[in-house]
């Protein structure tokens, strides 16, 4: 009994591949045997003929395995996702790795890092209060005491607006200010325009705003010896983007604008730990990068 259960603890333990592989083959030495009942000899295996199914599911289970064995793990799509440790994409030189984190929790960082912080178009609104945006926690976080002098250094940052524009103040989306000192310390901080506030119009994230302000992200930091970013889900939360679709959005622009911008080696797109399980088809991603490999 002993040995049996042993035996059984090893076959389960066996790689999936190896099983589908005997089973074919046991399959394939079955179509050619035939077992009979004889009340004087009991049961008796003979040769036959091959039979047609068992043949088929025998081949088709042993090409699988064949197939499979063959294909070097580094190109298999891994559907595990570990959110902790960080799902990790590689693009020439650049890593993404997408991971669970607080934005204003600086553990990690080094003096080539800097964070992102999404605001709206309007830049000056009350998002840099909300402790519930990523905006308004790094505030609260690190510069609860210095609110007003931050507004100041931001609007000092903003590029003027066309001349006799009289409208509410909206710059273009994507607009990304690197804001100077004293507001590189602790770290040094990005805020880039990723929602649309237009008036009368509930405010809004779309595809092309999250691809603009990748590129003026690594536009703003391309001789500012950054190579280490952290940003928030860019286009989630206040921009209404699906989670998915928003870390899509950034990954594929990370990906092309990596051809363009070689400084930056490293980005960490953090994920709150509560919004972790809206990510669990985070896998696809992989699949789309490999879809988009395929065609270039």
């Amino acid at each position: 009994m002993k040995a049996a259960l042993d035996t059984l603890r090893a076959v389960i333990a066996a790689p999936v591949l190896n099983l589908v592989a005997v089973v074919g083959l046991l399959l394939l030495v079955a179509s050619f045997c035939d077992v009979q009942h004889d009340h004087a000899l009991g049961f008796t295996l003979r040769n036959a003929g091959p039979e047609p199914w068992r043949a088929s599911v025998g081949l088709l289970l042993v090409g699988v395995s064949l197939l499979l064995s063959r294909t070097p793990r580094s190109e298999r799509v891994d559907r595990k996702v570990d959110l902790v440790s960080g799902m990790q994409l590689v693009f020439g030189r650049l890593e993404v790795r997408i991971k669970v984190g607080r934005i204003e929790d600086l553990a990690g960082v080094t003096s080539a890092t800097a964070v992102v912080l999404p605001a709206n178009t309007s830049f000056l609104d009350s998002c840099i209060e909300d402790p519930r945006s990523a905006f308004g926690a790094f505030v609260q976080e690190h510069y609860a005491q210095k609110v007003q002098a931050l507004r100041a250094a931001i609007q000092h940052g903003l590029p003027p607006l066309p001349d006799g524009d009289n409208s509410p103040k909206n710059w273009p989306p994507g607009t990304t200010v690197l804001l100077p000192p004293p507001f590189d310390a602790p770290i040094r901080l990005l805020v880039t325009g990723a929602t649309i506030a237009a008036p009368g119009s509930p405010i809004r994230a779309e595809p092309s705003t999250v691809s603009e302000c990748v590129r003026q992200i690594l536009e703003a930091t391309c001789d500012k010896k950054i190579s280490h970013l952290r940003m928030p889900v860019i286009g989630a939360g206040h921009g209404g983007l699906d989670l998915l679709d928003a870390a899509l959005f950034i990954v594929i622009a990370l990906r092309h604008y990596e051809r363009r911008f070689h400084h930056v080696r490293l980005v960490e797109v953090l994920v709150r730990e509560q919004d972790a399980p809206r990510l669990r088809e985070a896998y696809r991603l992989r699949y789309l990068m490999r879809l988009q490999e395929t065609a270039t």
